[in-house]
């Protein structure tokens, strides 16, 4: 980050005022002083930005050569902030000059630092760590007390069963779930192989039959009577039997009324269709 550079007034130029302390006119600090700046920093502990009071945490940070530091986009908006109120027009006609927001040392000079974001990284760490470290030994302090034989006194020996008997319940409901998880897989296998054998000879479920009128029911009835059948395909016995009365489809076979409405329900079709054609039907008393 370019150094600002020191303006000094007529008075200071001629040494008839002293240059505030803290500044370096006209030149930049040297690296000794800003090793100086940031111990001194350090030593006050300071984690947070004293403009937004938010910690610095991993956001760019800006050190200034009076040892303050803060956010760099907070200083940003400061001085941005302070030059636009001495560019108002109700601003005096000298402006005081850009200071620090903390000890109003004016003409200071910043560098960009990470110190505050390495060191919370190194609490986060840390953090992480200590608690990995409680989860794993908790658990090896509870696996070697249920290892261990039931204590004596009474208290102690029934918050041990009541331990003993939560981990086996929770072992048992593991094996179960795993097992369950393996049983639908299974099934989600076979039914996923069975539509896949099915879709080659089923590709798509035949088409509803269409309604059929007085007339055209007719003609179907003339064509079963041209075709000659006397008995039924599916019991094989006659369809003359005044006890079994028979029924038509549309497509002109005739079956027992019986008959045809026990294969229906004992198919497997969305939409049956007629034994012997495979044709999707009607069905007609006669």
């Amino acid at each position: 980050m370019p150094p600002r550079e020191l303006r000094l007034s007529l008075a200071q130029q001629l040494g008839l005022v002293a240059i505030p302390e803290g500044t370096h006119a006209g030149r930049a600090p040297e690296a000794s002083e800003w090793d100086a700046a940031r111990a001194a920093w350090r030593e006050r502990g300071s984690d947070a930005c004293a403009i937004c009071l938010e910690p610095f945490a991993i956001s760019a940070q800006v050190l200034l050569s009076c040892s303050h530091a803060f956010h760099e986009t907070c200083l940003a908006a400061f001085e941005a902030h302070a030059a636009a109120q001495a560019a108002a027009p109700e601003a005096p006609v000298v402006a005081p000059p850009l200071a620090c927001p903390l000890c109003r040392k004016t003409e200071y000079h910043k560098m960009r630092v990470t110190d505050a974001g390495r060191a919370y990284i190194t609490a986060m760490v840390v953090r992480i760590q200590a608690w990995w470290r409680s989860v794993s030994q908790a658990r090896k302090y509870k696996a070697l007390r249920l290892a261990a034989p039931p204590p004596a006194h009474p208290t102690r020996r029934r918050a041990w069963l009541v331990d003993k008997l939560a981990a086996t319940s929770d072992a048992m409901l593991a094996a179960v779930e795993a097992t369950h998880s393996e049983a639908d897989e299974l099934c989600a296998l076979i039914d996923a192989q069975l539509a896949a054998a099915r879709s080659p000879h089923d590709p798509k479920p035949p088409p509803l039959p269409p309604s059929l009128s007085g007339t055209e029911w007719q003609a179907v009835y003339l064509r079963a009577l041209d075709r000659g059948c006397d008995e039924c395909t599916i019991c094989l016995g006659s369809l003359a039997d005044p006890q079994r009365p028979p029924t038509l489809l549309s497509c002109s076979h005739v079956f027992h009324a019986a008959c045809i409405a026990s294969f229906e329900a004992f198919t497997l079709e969305a939409t049956p269709t007629c034994p012997i054609c495979r044709a999707p039907f009607a069905k007609h008393a006669v």
